[in-house]
């Protein structure tokens, strides 16, 4: 587990690296700077990285109760939508 940001952020920026384009003189924290800023939650403020880091949190947490709602109730009407991927 990555417990500082300096420490996360170059995980990202080296798997990210060559998706993004960005040439080998540019160090692994910049990398991981465009992609957070340019295409994680772009709706919300850059300078405030904390609201991104709520609403990623927000919706790990809707998809957990998801994940767990259809785990526990595969018999219920509400919830067979959402828990049948792909079927139409």
């Amino acid at each position: 587990m990555y417990t500082h940001s300096a420490q996360c952020l170059n995980y990202l920026g080296s798997h990210f690296r060559s998706m993004l384009g960005m040439p080998k003189t540019a160090t692994s924290a910049e990398v991981a700077h465009l992609l957070l800023s340019e295409y994680v939650f772009i709706h919300l403020d850059q300078r405030r990285p904390a609201d991104k880091l709520a609403l990623l949190m927000q919706m790990l947490h809707k998809l957990y109760a998801l994940v767990s709602a259809c785990w526990r109730c595969t018999w219920a009407v509400g919830y067979a939508e959402g828990c049948t991927p792909g079927i139409t």
